[in-house]
């Protein structure tokens, strides 16, 4: 398996706050504006883990000290919330915001936990790693549902007590959405490339048995999946205007079909090496072929034959040896630079 960039986990928690207009104590704004500032706080905690997975390859123990200060800081919101007495005895915003952290809670560890396993597994097949994004996908609608419902329990609250919603859209919430959209925007074209990139390598590790049915089976389904690869990459628009990785994509299934189509070259060395092998062996075991003009002939032009196949074999493994490593490369860089420039930076 080539060694290039994933996707990485995200768990969407769009946990926004609404700034409110000062209010004095003991009033329907204080529990209020207390709850906003505990739930905020698990929101740059979250993007400080995200930002580290999103940018720093390969450092596992980085990101999980970050997650582990995010689910600390979860804890520590969740106690600052229960500690809210309510307006009057009224507990709606405080129950809902309740619900929705333990939620939180649980998703970002249970549900974590299995998508960690699922992605262990997911580069086994495209089945697998459709499977694994396909549950980040359940695990976000779920949190996205459970913060709507906190938000529609937000707007109850202020109405009920005729409170004023300043919703200008904090920064914050900017940079939570827009890590969401980048991160659905790569899932979707990284798909494509997996999809390919999968049956590749099973042509590399089929190349070792020089079985040239499974060979050439192989071979269809790299060109099936890279022409319908190229056909929706026609659909898809750059992120932003950003086209860097759906180029990069694409050259990555025009670079396909090219090493489909010189298959013919390697299997031609298989059938040329396999026949050979037959005639060598005749030739060496059968005394009177080495006084059989035309058996000498025959062994003579199979031996040319298959060392002219073996050169172009060559040649061509080398071609494709270093038309593959560029390709693998530029699409991890086109990964790094798309996550550089779209996927904001925080502490």
């Amino acid at each position: 398996m080539k060694y290039y960039s994933r996707p990485f986990i995200l768990i969407a928690l769009f946990i926004s706050w609404t700034p409110l207009t000062y209010a004095q104590e003991d009033s329907p704004v204080t529990s209020l504006n207390t709850i906003n500032i505990a739930v905020g706080k698990i929101s740059e905690k979250y993007l400080s883990y995200m930002s580290t997975v999103a940018h720093n390859n390969n450092k596992a123990k980085k990101a999980q000290k970050k997650r582990d200060e995010m689910l600390n800081q979860i804890i520590d919101s969740r106690a600052d919330v229960m500690g809210v007495p309510g307006y009057k005895g009224d507990k709606s915003l405080k129950e809902a915001t309740l619900e929705y952290l333990n939620l939180t809670h649980d998703v970002m560890n249970e549900n974590y936990a299995k998508i960690v396993n699922l992605e262990e597994i997911a580069e086994q097949s495209y089945d697998n790693m459709e499977a694994y994004l396909l549950m980040q996908k359940a695990v976000n609608d779920k949190m996205n549902d459970a913060n709507e419902k906190r938000h529609l329990k937000t707007k109850e609250y202020c109405s009920k007590y005729n409170i004023e919603l300043i919703d200008k859209g904090d920064e914050l919430s900017r940079k939570m959405k827009k890590l969401n959209d980048v991160s659905e925007y790569q899932n979707e074209i990284y798909l494509i490339f997996f999809k390919c990139s999968v049956q590749e390598n099973n042509l590399l590790e089929t190349m070792n048995t020089k079985n040239v049915t499974s060979l050439e089976q192989i071979k269809n389904a790299m060109v099936k999946y890279a022409d319908e690869g190229l056909a929706k990459l026609d659909t898809i628009k750059g992120y932003n205007g950003d086209m860097l990785l759906k180029n990069a994509c694409r050259s990555a299934m025009e670079f396909f079909k090219s090493e489909a189509d010189k298959l013919s070259v390697i299997t031609d060395f298989f059938m040329k090496e396999e026949a050979f092998e037959k005639i060598k062996k005749n030739f060496e075991t059968n005394p009177s072929a080495r006084d059989n003009k035309t058996e000498i002939d025959n062994y003579n032009k199979a031996v040319n034959e298959v060392n002219q196949a073996s050169r172009q074999y060559n040649q061509t493994n080398q071609q494709l040896y270093e038309k593959r490593k560029k390709i693998y490369e530029n699409w991890n860089n086109a990964v790094k630079t798309y996550m550089d420039r779209n996927i904001p930076y925080a502490k």
